[in-house]
């Protein structure tokens, strides 16, 4: 299982080495690597040689030995849109999620020309004459800005012409991906002839989406020459000229990547940058393995939606361990007409049982599966894993008990459709709906509070074991909306790829 190196090395130093001593037995890494599920097949065999030369080395010169050759590389990316399609905007998120080098090209030769560089003094004797960059001291410029980024690049800016985009391949600056935003350019247009700046403060304001509320403000705001309709329609023009010869180009080393720029927002528009780069980058892997993974969280969290959406976005399994009961048991399976005699003498499933009924449905979910309901406690989790249900993440969503409350308990059913509304949120529109809309007898706050306190009572000790494993992964399940918790949990995805 690939994983991202620091989060490899933070759970080895916490196990193996707490005090920072900095060095260890070898033998002890390795076992603890091989439960991890995270060694690579060799491990074993370097292990011999570094005991049988004696060798010591540190926590992070061992990671580095075992695992600089077993992920799918650094997330080297260019972003590719118009003047006003989002590029600054979705760049920031992801330098941000993933730690990557952010090189944007005009500031990358206003720096190297302020610092007085080789490269910098070179590009300024050209455009002291009037001159532009050449392209091979350009991309010469943004080569020196990609070392030491070991997590990656993420260029925008060049290349904007086949000849730079077949220039930069040459000279190493080859992506994994290369994501155009799609914009109309009538939507392209309202976004930039609309924006003003305060010369005073420098802040950029929209007339439209982001108005000044101070009238002060308003008089003194002034547009940038690029802002104007001519300008922007020349911009558009060149831009245009020369976005087909260089998405052909990328196609074919097949690193494109098509998305639209507008549908959903930024927040949409970045949950389908982060879905499809994870699904580029395990297209380009051998053997990635299956998304495997456990989503765990309070009644009202948010489970279930966040489910539907990992579902549909990868084909994953999705197991609900209430719904996997309840099936085997109509069905009347051989595990189904075991857990069933529990039932009906009103005992519960045992664990053992219940977590065969979740490996059966797990055979042959090959893109992955999704598992919610399970496990509740710590001696669950243990035998899970013991019984090969390893999730490559554990999802927690965390949601302050009042939001719960709010969403659990004005939350009702109408008898006659099935339909689910909420009372504050999701009111019915027809009166005749409204007055027999029922609540479920798990909804009252009572029922409610009960079920809290065994939630809480179990969420620490689950977490710490998945924290030990590597897995764990905790995310604010209310102040970034359904979005921004889907975001969260495709970076986590898309990190366990990268290393």
């Amino acid at each position: 299982m690939a994983v991202v190196l620091k989060d490899v090395l933070k759970t080895i130093e916490a196990r193996i080495d707490p005090h920072g001593s900095g060095c260890v037995d070898p033998s002890v890494f390795v076992n603890l690597l091989v439960q991890l599920g995270v060694a690579k097949p060799d491990a074993e065999l370097l292990v011999s040689s570094l005991l049988a030369g004696k060798a010591s080395l540190s926590c992070e010169q061992f990671v580095q030995g075992i695992f600089t050759e077993d992920g799918t590389g650094p997330l080297n990316m260019i972003l590719f849109g118009a003047p006003g399609s989002g590029k600054g905007t979705q760049c920031e998120r992801l330098k941000k999620d993933f730690g990557l080098r952010h090189i944007s090209t005009g500031d990358v030769l206003r720096d190297h020309v302020k610092r007085g560089t080789p490269l910098g003094n070179e590009a300024k004797s050209y455009m002291d004459g009037g001159k532009l960059v050449p392209d091979e001291l350009m991309i010469g410029l943004i080569k020196e800005e990609t070392k030491d980024a070991n997590r990656g690049w993420l260029i925008d800016g060049m290349p904007r012409t086949r000849v730079q985009a077949e220039a930069m391949t040459e000279m190493g600056l080859d992506p994994r991906v290369f994501v155009t935003l799609e914009v109309p350019d009538e939507i392209l247009e309202e976004r930039i002839t609309l924006r003003r700046m305060d010369p005073v403060t420098g802040d950029i304001y929209h007339l439209k989406f982001k108005p000044p509320t101070d009238p002060e403000v308003e008089k003194r705001l002034t547009q940038r020459k690029d802002d104007t309709a001519e300008k922007l329609r020349t911009r558009l023009e060149a831009y245009h000229c020369n976005l087909r010869p260089v998405k052909d180009f990328y196609q074919k080393q097949g690193q494109l990547l098509e998305l639209d720029g507008v549908n959903g927002g930024i927040d949409g528009v970045y949950t389908l940058l982060l879905s499809s780069v994870l699904k580029s980058v395990l297209q380009s892997v051998k053997d990635p393995g299956p998304l495997n993974m456990v989503l765990f969280g309070a009644p009202g969290s948010g489970k279930g939606t966040q489910c539907e959406k990992l579902k549909n976005t990868f084909g994953l399994r999705h197991i609900s361990t209430g719904d996997v009961l309840r099936d085997h048991v109509k069905r009347g399976t051989p595990l189904g007409s075991q857990a069933k005699e529990y039932m009906d003498a009103g005992k519960l499933v045992p664990d053992e049982l219940m977590i065969g009924l979740i490996k059966e449905e797990t055979e042959g979910a090959h893109s992955g599966w999704l598992i919610d309901g399970m496990p509740r406690t710590r001696v669950q989790a243990e035998a899970m894993t013991s019984m090969g249900l390893d999730p490559r993440i554990f999802v927690t969503l965390e949601v302050p008990d009042e939001v719960l409350e709010e969403r659990i308990t004005l939350r009702r059913m109408d008898p006659e459709t099935g339909d689910i509304y909420h009372l504050k949120f999701k009111p019915p529109t027809d009166p005749n709906i409204e007055k027999r809309l029922t609540q479920r007898k798990d909804d009252t706050a009572e029922k409610l509070k009960t079920r809290l306190q065994a939630y809480h009572a179990n969420l620490a000790p689950v977490k710490e074991f998945y924290g030990a494993c590597g897995s764990l992964v905790e995310l604010d399940g209310v102040s970034s909306g359904i979005d921004g918790v889907y975001a969260g949990l495709l970076v986590a995805l898309l990190r366990t790829q990268l290393i």
